[in-house]
C-alpha cells in the first residue's frame, strides 16, 4: 500500500482539545505558499527554535546570526522541561510537519504560539518585511492508532522527495532513480530522518526512544521500514 498522509483515524481538532498524552500530526506552510526557509541559516533557526521553544522555562537568550553554531553546540543536553515531545520532523521550503506528543496541558499550543511568533519575528526582521508569514494558525490532527502514527512517520520522512521527483508516486522508479532518492534522503539534513542515525544537529530534539518503542524496532527496522515504502510507492 502506497504511504500517503493517513485519513482515517484521525481529525482536526480545536486548539482547546488538545489532549495530554496524545499524538497529533501538525503542519503549517507559508502564506500564500510563500517560501518560509530561504537558506541554511533559515533551516538551521527553525530547528533551534523547535528545540528551544519547547519549554516551559521561558528564561532564555534568543541566538543571533552570529552565535548560532556555537548555541547549538552548548545547547545539547541542558535541563528543560519539554511542552511536548517531537518525535518526527521534516522542512520544505514552504512547509513544515512535526509527528508529536502533548507532554503538558495545552502544551502544543503553547509551544507552537512560541514557534510561530519568534520564527515570523526573525524572518520578518531578516526580509524586512511585516506581517504574516504562516498560513493562519497550525493545523492539528489526532492519531489515534500506532499503525497510523507510523505510517505517518513514514510520509514525514519521504515527504522531501517530492524536491527531486514532484510524481515518484505515479511512476516505475529505475533503479538509477531508486538509489538517487535513497542517497538523497541520507543528505537531507532538514529532516528527522537522520536523526536516528547519529547525524542529527541537536542530540535531544528528537524522542526516538518513545518513537521506537511505538515502531517495535531498531533504528535498522525503522529504516529497512522507509525503504520499502519507497519500493511501494514507486
Amino acid at each position: 500500500m502506497e504511504v500517503k498522509p493517513p485519513e482515517r483515524n484521525i481529525q482536526n481538532m480545536k486548539k482547546d482539545l488538545l489532549i495530554k498524552n496524545n499524538f497529533y500530526h501538525i503542519y503549517n506552510r507559508g502564506v500564500d505558499k510563500r517560501i518560509i526557509f530561504n537558506n541554511e541559516m533559515d533551516y538551521k533557526r527553525f530547528i533551534f527554535s523547535l528545540f528551544l521553544f519547547n519549554d516551559d522555562n521561558q528564561n532564555f537568550i534568543y541566538p543571533n546570526k552570529k552565535n548560532l553554531d556555537l548555541q547549538i553546540t552548548n545547547i545539547n543536553n541542558m535541563k528543560r522541561k519539554p511542552l511536548i515531545d517531537i518525535l518526527q520532523w521534516t522542512l520544505m521550503p514552504n512547509h513544515f510537519h512535526l509527528l508529536v506528543r502533548q507532554r503538558e496541558e495545552v502544551g502544543i499550543s503553547q509551544f507552537m504560539q512560541k514557534l510561530g511568533t519568534g520564527y515570523t519575528l526573525y524572518f520578518n526582521n531578516k526580509q524586512e518585511r511585516t506581517g504574516r508569514l504562516f498560513q493562519g494558525s497550525f493545523k492539528a490532527k489526532l492519531i489515534e492508532t500506532d499503525s497510523y502514527l507510523t505510517q505517518l512517520a513514514a510520509y514525514i520522512v519521504l515527504n522531501p522527495i517530492k524536491l527531486i521527483f514532484p510524481n515518484y508516486k505515479e511512476k516505475k522508479l529505475t533503479e538509477s532513480e531508486y538509489v538517487q532518492i535513497l542517497q538523497f534522503l541520507n543528505d537531507y539534513k532538514w529532516s528527522s530522518y537522520n536523526d536516528y542515525f547519529g547525524k542529527e544537529i541537536l542530540s535531544d530534539l528528537t524522542n526516538k526512544d518513545l518513537f521506537l518503542n511505538i515502531f517495535g524496532g531498531t533504528t535498522e527496522d525503522f529504516k529497512q521500514y522507509i525503504i520499502d515504502n519507497l519500493k511501494i510507492g514507486g
